[in-house]
């Protein structure tokens, strides 16, 4: 895939990957395999890294995790060892992989997801204070189910528009508010209502102004957008597509690896070839 971007425009992206998975009900859903073989096959976390590594147009990978959680713990282990024992005699499928792992760091997240992307944001402007031509991906650990060149149309359409952007679908189901004791209060007209996905993109700038704001303003986002909105900042939809599902519950696991079955594995081994 192609490594240019239009207007010469940077391209960072978030991972927040600190959740406690609380509705899931098991371990880690972001450390879950994709695969038949639980052991070896390719997790979730990975799997959405290994999307948007090979859009080939991020310039860095951020990933907030959990510093509570041994799984997440081992994982950066892992990664950081590679970045430092490097065999010069390695195959080539290896040479991508930490190519890869270079582009990764690790940023201690916090206890929401809105906390562990302002402390990724914060993280970066400490080390760069230039972001003026900067966009940040921000993409969920448990959304492994995009292809990678729609990522690419849909970060190309956001940098053409030169305006803050979310994958996001319209709702076709008919939606009801409930009360506590799950009696029916109204319906919702679902007109022009969109259900928000990620990818997520912003100028740094924007979402870093946003996010500060809600922070110091103890005001809670449950996604990126809603930061912006909080401040008046403009941000507009892409279509997204209705697999790109993000995995809160173990059913939502079962979808996820039809998707990968069918559809990644020969995307990536067709690239392989």
């Amino acid at each position: 895939m192609t490594n240019k971007l239009k207007n010469n425009a940077e391209l960072i992206c978030i991972i927040p990957a600190a959740g406690k998975s609380s509705r899931y009900n098991k371990l880690n859903k972001i450390f879950e395999s994709l695969e038949d073989d639980e052991e070896n096959g390719l997790d979730v976390l990975n799997a959405s890294i290994l999307n948007i590594n090979t859009l080939g147009v991020v310039k860095k990978i951020y990933i907030g995790y959990d510093d509570t959680s041994k799984e997440s713990c081992n994982f950066k282990e892992v990664i950081s060892n590679t970045n430092n024992d490097i065999d010069e005699n390695i195959s080539s499928e290896e040479k991508l992989a930490i190519g890869l792992f270079k582009k990764i760091s690790f940023v201690k997240g916090g206890n929401s997801r809105q906390e562990t992307v302002y402390k990724c944001l914060q993280h970066i402007k400490n080390f760069k204070s230039d972001n003026d031509n900067t966009w940040v991906l921000v993409h969920d650990a448990a959304r492994p189910c995009v292809f990678p060149f729609e990522n690419l149309e849909f970060i190309n359409k956001t940098i053409e528009s030169d305006t803050s952007s979310i994958m996001a679908i319209p709702i076709s189901d008919t939606i009801k508010k409930v009360d506590e004791e799950s009696k029916i209060s109204y319906t919702l007209p679902r007109e022009n209502l969109w259900l928000a996905q990620t990818p997520q993109m912003f100028k740094f700038n924007i979402l870093y102004e946003s996010l500060k704001h809600c922070s110091e303003n103890n005001i809670a986002v449950t996604d990126d957008s809603q930061a912006l909105e909080v401040l008046g900042h403009k941000c507009i939809v892409h279509m997204g597509k209705p697999y790109n599902n993000k995995i809160t519950y173990q059913s939502d696991l079962s979808y996820a690896k039809c998707i990968y079955e069918h559809m990644y594995k020969s995307l990536y081994e067709d690239e392989g070839d």
